[in-house]
């Protein structure tokens, strides 16, 4: 049975995208409160389906969950600030983005998969 496993080249050029498109996320985070993170949601959907059947590929699933859970979250934080509560929720999605995004960089420096459907992974 034969694997589907990138050519060692390509594997190197996923790699490299895939840490580019954390960069993305983290400046996203940290300069933009967010709004750049559009860019990195995009670079995902790009190659995500390239990289089907790699680490690299969960890491781009895991990604794109990341955006939409944030910005919905985001979203209902901002209405529910009107009664204060959201700034609690806006500062539990912070933290946990920015978990995620650390998780998932450290999982792909040790060149592992990450799991896109789990909240917290320890």
């Amino acid at each position: 049975m034969m694997q589907n496993h990138p050519a060692p080249r390509q594997s190197i050029d996923f790699h490299q995208y895939t840490l580019i498109t954390y960069i993305v996320f983290f400046v996203s985070a940290v300069v933009s409160g967010g709004l750049l993170s559009i860019v990195g949601v995009v670079m995902a959907y790009i190659k995500r389906e390239e990289m089907r059947g790699t680490i690299y590929y969960e890491h781009m699933q895991f990604l794109i969950r990341t955006f939409w859970i944030t910005l919905i979250a985001s979203i209902i934080g901002a209405i529910l600030s009107l009664v204060v509560i959201g700034f609690l929720v806006l500062l539990l999605v912070a933290v946990w983005h920015i978990y995620r995004l650390v998780l998932g960089m450290v999982r792909l420096y040790e060149h592992r998969t990450v799991n896109p459907y789990a909240w917290l992974e320890f």
